[in-house]
């Protein structure tokens, strides 16, 4: 290699790093939490958030999630790595697990949180939760269709008459926007979103950064 072409290649590669740095892909990995800066401040939770959280509410470790039924990541964390949470440190007192809605694509994607949230009206959030998402649907079809949300809320063994009621009437639409908009207030733009008592991750978090970082906290409660 010239010792022209060697210094183009050189300071191409340091262009990038640099490139790369700005955009946070050195030095912060992808499944790493942060501390949330001190004026991104979550908000506090309410009583709509019970019937979309399990858990116990006493729990020292808060698990937040920022979700959306259509993301294919978000599905993927539903159907592995949340399991194993809520075997490890749900089911054991230890995290108290909220979802909460950030709609990101279409208005498949608002329907979805419609039905999902009139599950919830009927104490079944999770259950359905876990069966919108096993469908694995995409954005680039129509798989979130009322029919096919209805058919979901019969599988769960819902009151399907009052499922309608809630689901088709729209009620829960706008503290779906408004979940949102508090989303983007936070500086969430993605989807997953996680926040682990204040810590901030985003994307395909494997369990064992979850596990890394819970235990870190239930240590320094010591």
């Amino acid at each position: 290699m010239s010792g022209r072409v060697f210094l183009a290649a050189n300071a191409a590669a340091v262009i990038m790093a640099a490139v790369l740095i700005i955009l946070g892909r050195i030095g912060q990995p992808a499944d790493a939490f942060i501390v949330s800066p001190p004026d991104a401040e979550l908000p506090p939770a309410t009583p709509a958030h019970l019937r979309t959280s399990m858990g116990s509410p006493d729990a020292p470790i808060s698990i937040l999630v920022y979700s959306d039924f259509q993301c294919a990541v978000c599905q993927q964390f539903a159907l592995t790595t949340s399991k194993q949470i809520e075997a490890s440190y749900v089911e054991t007192g230890t995290a108290y697990l909220t979802f909460k809605h950030f709609v990101i694509y279409d208005e498949e994607s608002i329907l979805a949180a419609m039905a999902a949230e009139a599950a919830a009206d009927q104490g079944m959030f999770w259950p359905y939760h876990d069966l919108v998402m096993q469908l694995r649907a995409s954005s680039k079809k129509e798989d979130l269709t009322v029919a096919r949300l209805q058919d979901l809320a019969r599988q769960a063994g819902l009151d399907i008459a009052a499922f309608n009621a809630a689901f088709l009437s729209g009620n829960h639409r706008d503290e779906i926007l408004r979940e949102k908009e508090e989303s983007l207030a936070l500086g969430i733009r993605g989807t997953p979103t996680f926040f682990v008592n204040g810590r901030k991750a985003e994307g395909n978090v494997p369990f064992a950064s979850f596990q890394s970082l819970i235990e870190e906290l239930l240590a320094a409660e010591e």
